[in-house]
């Protein structure tokens, strides 16, 4: 079969509604980073009834999904993550309802809700696209493999780095993250660290005889943000960047007290053959 017809196959034997509506109700079931058993079960119940080969839930509550394909050719691993960030100020994150779309530019309708496309639609999209490989009838060559993965919002090791330390192989790999409906071909590096600042503490009323941890990291952010313009883009995969993502000053029990600790998380993203740590230790130091 053309690799065409393959697509059309595939297409056809996807109910567009059936999905949509499997969508909006992932979208409905709270999934906050350590607290996704109830969308695991959801995932693996429809995987199951998309006729998956095997299901599993492994201990750390990561959905593993296999249509076995017939040995002629290589596997494939699709992951998508089933945990999503805080809600902060977003009204009414888990309604799930079809709104239009043209609110970010696009159109047509969308899905609304926290974790709507970061990433628990698009899990489901690809647990209803490789379901369509028993419906349509189509073999395919390796093993199809759909891992939903848990705590990938805060990097935690529980997630796809358990599954493959688990055992769990393929030739290669697809993230079903957003991406506008292109296909990338890359990911940029990542290391995430943490800084601290060591002041003195001393009565608020009289900083002086304080260090004020706080005024420590301040000069650290002006030279990190003057690095950050220094730093290299690639043709693919984009600019390298750092920031910092978040910090907190101790003691912070709401006494008046001048700060002798903060604690700042730094975000760094690198590309190809560009890490250039030597230098990058050097900025930190000026």
């Amino acid at each position: 079969m053309l690799r065409n017809s393959v697509g059309a196959a595939i297409d056809e034997a996807i109910d567009t509604p059936a999905l949509i509506a499997a969508c909006q109700k992932v979208v409905r079931i709270e999934s906050l980073t350590g607290q996704e058993a109830n969308v695991a079960k959801f995932v693996a119940e429809k995987m199951i009834e998309l006729s998956f080969d095997d299901v599993k839930i492994d201990a750390n509550g990561n959905v593993i999904g296999t249509v076995f394909g017939d040995g002629t050719g290589p596997s494939v691993m699709i992951n998508g993550h089933i945990d999503h960030v805080p809600v902060g100020a977003m009204q009414n994150p888990f309604s799930g309802e079809l709104v239009d779309a043209s609110r970010w530019g696009e159109s047509g309708q969308a899905i609304f809700g926290r974790g709507s496309c970061d990433m628990k639609c698009n899990v489901m999209s690809a647990v209803y696209a490789v379901g369509a490989l028993q419906r349509s009838g189509l073999k395919p060559g390796g093993d199809v493999i759909v891992v939903a993965d848990v705590e990938e919002e805060t990097d935690s090791p529980k997630g796809v780095k358990s599954v493959i330390e688990g055992g769990i192989r393929a030739d290669y790999g697809i993230s079903v993250e957003s991406t506008r409906g292109q296909v990338y071909l890359g990911h940029r590096g990542k290391l995430e660290f943490e800084v601290c600042f060591h002041g003195r503490t001393s009565h608020a009323s009289e900083p002086s005889n304080g260090v004020n941890a706080i005024y420590l990291s301040m000069a650290f952010i002006g030279a990190l943000e003057q690095y950050a313009s220094t730093l290299p883009e690639d043709d693919l995969l984009g600019p390298a960047t750092v920031v910092v993502t978040g910090m907190h000053s101790f003691p912070d029990n709401g006494t008046a007290v001048v700060p002798d600790l903060v604690k700042m998380r730094v975000d760094r993203r690198y590309i190809r053959g560009r890490m250039k740590r030597a230098a990058f230790r050097k900025s930190v130091k000026s």
